[in-house]
């Protein structure tokens, strides 16, 4: 400080109070015969009053102010510590870069002491007790805002940096521990090493390894055929690298180099594999180039695998004239085509076959010819007049000489019948229409599975033939033997037969126009009709008619008496024990009989003993004897009869008969 007056006695006053009081720090009063003073160690950024005082004249200056200097400020932005969770910055590298900021409130020009020692890594150091007045490394002035340094690697420093502003005022940073950096962690568990039937197609390097100080890693992956000659393949992130077709059953061996943010490397040691060996092929069906295969064949194949691990197989296929195509992947060995292939083509195909390290094989492109389709022609039926359940017929060939079957189709007018044969004929089981045209083709299948269908063929069925009877029409006391009549005529000319129906139950067939009926049932009404039936088995039925017969003989002839024969005196009883061969019987009469029959009945089987008997008696005879049913029918001119009762009579058997 310095102030001009003429004495040699003075008081120099300075407070940080405006009005020169008396403070507890920062108060100055001082006693000098100089006319300046100097005062050091004021605080910096502080603003004094000060004023002297000339003792020997009783006179006081006025009171002047002042303000220090501020103190520059300073950081050191690296190194510095990476996380939260860190003690001390890690990994910085041995030709680091050290950089801070720092501020002057007062603009001064600043110069800088950088001061750097090792410590020890003892992890509960205080770093704020380290000193730095022995055993620097670095003890430099500069006034640039960093500062290039050569350290060690993996050792522990601490740094302090001074700001000075020129003015007495010295900032120091705070003191940063750091570590320098280390080398990766050697790459370990090298996969694969010491491994065969590694995949070829894609075979996957891995491998583990790690930074002390949590640099990011990359890798240097070094690849061959020769352990000493590996080349360099590729510089990664991960720790893995992908191979692609690589040669099968072939040694290889690989390292990894592990670099780390700041080129501190570490390289493993070398690893070895051998690659799969591929499936070898063996043979396949159907053999290549052969002919006749059926439309729908099954393709089949063999592989060995020296592992024995075949995994999978793609099959490729198509015409002989286009390009193959995948159409399956498979496991098994084979495949069945679930449709049909042409005709008489030619198709190639092949199998490549994939183990469980994906290596393939294939037995080439292969080729087969298909069968050649059948041909047909159709022969019966095609023209007019056809039958109702008519014969089709065909005549077939297949040059493989392979065996047909046909399937028939037949087109009616509300749906399509459809018959399979293995012959060239086929009888129509049921009835067609009559007077209507019909159209049918035939498909015919080799044992190969090829088809071929005829051409479309018509016909047209026969008409119906026209029926009319005649005789009996509601005609009445009909005998009980009628001969019916009737007139019938076909269009076509065909030969007809005739079905007759009585009381609509079929009794008979004829191929005459009349038909005669015996044993009828006396005063009973019948319902007749008749159906004629041409040779093409076309129909037509005629209208109903009825007739009447007239009445049987009234009263039952039953047998009343039984009387010897030799001696007519003697009647027998209907209970007798034995009845002699030669007897005579008699039995009521029956109004308007006009004769009377004897029968015999033994086991269902009627005999007549006597007929046309004109009176109520007569003699029987039953030679050969044994037990028999007896009786009597009475007959009237119409042949129309009443049965009389029926006796069971035991007649003697002869000892030679």
């Amino acid at each position: 400080m310095d102030y001009t007056i003429d004495t040699n006695n003075y008081t120099l006053i300075i407070s940080t109070n405006e009005d020169l009081s008396k403070t507890k720090d920062n108060y100055y009063h001082i006693k000098t015969n100089q006319k300046q003073y100097t005062i050091g160690n004021l605080p910096s950024g502080t603003k004094f009053y000060w004023q002297i005082i000339d003792e020997e004249n009783n006179f006081k200056s006025p009171i002047l102010s002042f303000t220090t200097s501020y103190k520059p400020e300073i950081e050191i932005t690296y190194p510095v510590k990476n996380t939260e969770t860190e003690n001390y910055a890690i990994g910085i590298p041995i030709d680091a870069k050290i950089t801070w900021i720092s501020t002057d409130t007062d603009n001064d020009d600043l110069t800088y002491n950088i001061k750097l020692k090792n410590i020890s890594e003892n992890p509960d150091i205080n770093i704020k007790n380290i000193d730095f007045s022995t055993d620097l490394l670095v003890d430099e002035i500069t006034e640039n805002n960093f500062y290039n340094v050569q350290l060690k690697k993996k050792q522990y420093y601490a740094i302090q940096i001074s700001a000075n502003d020129g003015k007495g005022n010295i900032s120091k940073s705070n003191v940063i521990k750091f570590r320098t950096n280390s080398d990766p962690v050697k790459p370990y568990n090298l996969y694969p090493n010491n491994e065969i039937n590694v995949p070829t197609d894609i075979a996957t390097l891995t491998w583990e390894s790690y930074d002390i100080d949590d640099n990011k890693l990359t890798y240097n992956i070094y690849f061959g055929d020769s352990q000493d000659n590996l080349s360099f393949k590729k510089n990664v992130n991960n720790n893995y690298y992908i191979l692609h077709n690589l040669d099968y059953g072939k040694i290889y061996y690989w390292q990894v180099e592990a670099i780390d943010s700041n080129n501190a490397t570490a390289i493993s040691n070398t690893a070895t594999f051998m690659t799969n060996k591929k499936p070898l092929f063996k043979d396949i069906f159907p053999d290549n180039n052969t002919k006749n295969i059926d439309l729908k064949p099954e393709l089949k194949w063999n592989f060995e695998d020296p592992d024995d691990e075949i995994s999978y197989y793609n099959l490729y296929f198509s015409k002989n004239s286009e390009n193959l195509s995948l159409i399956a992947t498979l496991t098994e060995n084979s495949y069945k085509f679930n449709y049909y292939l042409l005709p008489q083509t030619t198709y190639k195909w092949k199998i490549v076959v994939y183990d469980s390290k994906n290596a393939s094989a294939t037995g080439g492109i292969n080729y087969f010819t298909t069968t050649s389709a059948p041909k047909i022609e159709l022969e019966t039926p095609k023209g007019n007049n056809e039958s109702l359940k008519p014969v089709f017929s065909w005549n077939s060939t297949d040059t493989d000489n392979d065996e047909l079957k046909y399937i028939l189709n037949l087109v009616l007018p509300d749906k399509t019948i459809i018959k399979t044969t293995n012959s060239t004929s086929l009888v129509y089981d049921d009835f067609l229409l009559p007077d209507t045209e019909y159209s049918w083709s035939v498909l015919v299948k080799d044992s190969s599975l090829a088809t071929t269908i005829s051409a479309t063929q018509t016909f047209k069925t026969t008409h119906q033939p026209t029926i009319t009877l005649i005789y009996p029409i509601s005609e009445k006391k009909l005998e009980a033997t009628v001969t019916l009549k009737w007139n019938a005529t076909d269009q076509d000319n065909d030969d007809l037969y005739y079905k007759i129906y009585l009381d609509n139950t079929e009794i008979a067939t004829t191929l005459n126009s009349n038909y005669t009926l015996e044993n009828l049932t006396a005063n009973k009404t019948y319902v007749w009709k008749v159906m004629a039936i041409d040779s093409n088995l076309a129909t037509s039925i005629s209208s109903e008619a009825t007739f009447t017969t007239d009445s049987a003989p009234y009263n039952y002839p039953d047998i009343t008496n039984i009387y010897d024969y030799y001696d007519p005196s003697k009647e027998y009883t209907f209970n007798e024990n034995k009845y002699p061969n030669k007897m005579k019987i008699q039995w009521s009469n029956s109004l308007k009989a006009t004769y009377y029959n004897v029968y015999k009945e033994k086991d269902g089987i009627e005999t007549p003993i006597a007929t046309n008997i004109m009176e109520n008696y007569t003699t029987i005879n039953i030679p050969e004897g044994g037990i028999y049913n007896v009786y009597v029918k009475a007959f009237n001119n119409k042949g129309f009869y009443i049965k009389g009762n029926s006796i069971s009579l035991n007649i003697n058997t002869p000892l030679f008969y």
